[in-house]
């Protein structure tokens, strides 16, 4: 392929692909608007009841009738003119599947590395520029349906549908580009996408080695599988957190009570303090896990961190250029980033 058609089918994918991401936001604030504004005439919605059904309902809008809304957008779009369908990514994976969970194992071990030099490097910014940063609370209330909510909406919903959004249709769109500038391109986008600042960095590295996955698997399912592994540790710790009616801002002011008073507070919260205990040695524990076959594999076996090589002969850090500065994908990607520093500013 010469490189003024592949520059060509860049652009259009990477446009098509930032026309979701807007058309995501677009539908889920409007639809969020309508659900409130109908549930309102019945009563508050910022608690009880009513607050919980309206979280299980706008997590419903988002996933199940709002993704699959853009996904034929996309396909009307790029996705006719090219021939991608995404039902050809469920398939069997190409390789055994004991390699599949290894190499999970290896990417969950990445992405809580990856977690923990972000908590440490917002720290640090937060330190140096002296700005507290407003970071989205992820505890579950501890209603039965929100706990209910938690589980469908962490580890169901979001597993299949960002999936099915980024590495099967995101992904997939600029892949004739090479797999490298892709998979760089759509951890990007997944990282903005969060629009929340404490997960930007550690979402960007997910959605890497979720491509790596997708493109060693051969198959969608190992990307959404790990996806839900992660996630469901993610559920559990919300609603650990939810019991304690607390959040992690209120975690920290432990260091601000008294010996006394941060005594009386751990013995009455102790059960749930063992549980995040566990899942926080679990996480560590994938994560050197992860880590230590990563080592293994790139010693045994340097052949499967090679990507493929794209038609063209455009360096891997032009066409990521290309991507990025595609009008609708730099729109879209400069919207997300700018609205990630409203939310850390507290102002939505």
């Amino acid at each position: 392929m010469d490189t003024t058609k592949l520059k060509q089918e860049l652009r259009h994918g990477a446009n098509a692909s930032g026309v979701m991401l807007i058309l995501f936001y677009l539908l889920i604030y409007g639809g969020s608007f309508l659900l409130s504004t109908i549930l309102s005439q019945f009563g508050n919605i910022e608690e009880g009841f009513l607050g919980d059904l309206f979280g299980f309902l706008a997590f419903t809008f988002q996933y199940p009738v709002t993704v699959p809304l853009i996904l034929l957008a996309f396909h009307l779009i790029h996705g006719k003119k090219y021939g991608m369908r995404l039902r050809e990514v469920f398939c069997k994976p190409k390789v055994p599947m004991k390699t599949v969970f290894r190499w999970i194992l290896i990417c969950l071990g990445i992405t809580y590395a990856s977690v923990y030099v972000s908590r440490f490097f917002w720290m640090l910014i937060q330190l140096l520029t002296g700005w507290e940063m407003v970071a989205q609370d992820f505890s579950s209330e501890s209603s039965w349906l929100s706990m209910l909510t938690n589980i469908i909406a962490m580890v169901i919903y979001a597993p299949l549908f960002e999936e099915m959004m980024f590495r099967g249709t995101i992904f997939r769109s600029t892949q004739k580009g090479g797999d490298l500038a892709s998979a760089l391109l759509c951890g990007i986008a997944f990282g903005l996408w969060h629009t929340n600042y404490d997960q930007t960095l550690y979402t960007a590295v997910m959605g890497f080695a979720a491509c790596v996955l997708f493109v060693k698997s051969g198959s969608l399912w190992a990307p959404i599988l790990m996806h839900a592994l992660m996630n469901s540790i993610g559920a559990f710790q919300s609603i650990i957190l939810g019991s304690m009616n607390l959040n992690m801002t209120e975690l920290t002011d432990l260091t601000s009570m008294t010996d006394e008073q941060a005594i009386e507070f751990l013995m009455e919260n102790a059960v749930p303090f063992l549980f995040l205990m566990l899942s926080s040695f679990l996480v560590m524990g994938l994560m050197g896990a992860g880590l230590i076959l990563l080592i293994i594999e790139l010693v045994q076996h340097k052949q499967l961190f090679r990507f493929e090589k794209a038609e063209g002969d455009l360096p891997t850090g032009k066409k990521l250029v290309i991507c990025l500065t595609s009008p609708v994908m730099l729109i879209a990607c400069l919207g997300l980033a700018a609205f990630t520093v409203i939310r850390a500013m507290g102002i939505v």
